[in-house]
């Protein structure tokens, strides 16, 4: 995904809990469709609601930093 802060080199604040907005699994699956799938990058944002850069940089720092701190949570 995309850089992990925004332009100021500051993390956007998440409205919600992170399991609210993309839970593990669909993390998951947004990282793999976007390997696979880069051309049509901004219809796969769009389609797990991440139509905005800020976000998807929000949501894509708090999963690193996340899954940085739980070796077990990573390898599932």
């Amino acid at each position: 995904m995309p850089s992990s802060t925004a332009g100021d080199g500051s993390t956007v604040p998440l409205p919600e809990s992170l399991e609210t907005i993309l839970p593990l699994a669909q993390y998951a699956a947004l990282c793999a469709e976007l390997v696979l799938s880069h051309a049509t990058a901004e219809e796969i944002f769009r389609r797990y609601g991440l139509g905005s850069g800020e976000m998807r940089s929000a949501i894509d720092s708090a999963w690193k930093e996340r899954l940085r701190g739980d070796p077990a949570e990573y390898s599932r």
